[in-house]
């Protein structure tokens, strides 16, 4: 698995707080792009499904080879 889905399941209290009446979205070959926390809720509760939406064609990223630090986010 992946090191970053580890992190993921690991972390316990983004998992609680995911609200799983919105869906994950998933790229166009069908990877999670957001909502690991949502998955890692589902699968502890049980749940057999879990909404997603999936694009047809992924979109080009708003940015490419910027670390994190440098993004214009607060």
């Amino acid at each position: 698995m992946l090191p970053y889905v580890w992190s993921v399941l690991l972390q316990p209290r983004p998992v609680e707080a995911a609200d799983l009446s919105y869906p994950i979205i998933l790229n166009s070959e069908g990877r999670v792009v957001d909502g690991m926390h949502h998955v890692r809720k589902a699968v502890r509760l049980g749940e057999p499904h879990i909404q997603a939406v999936q694009f047809t064609a992924d979109p080009e990223p708003d940015f490419a080879g910027v670390r994190p630090d440098d993004l214009p986010y607060e």
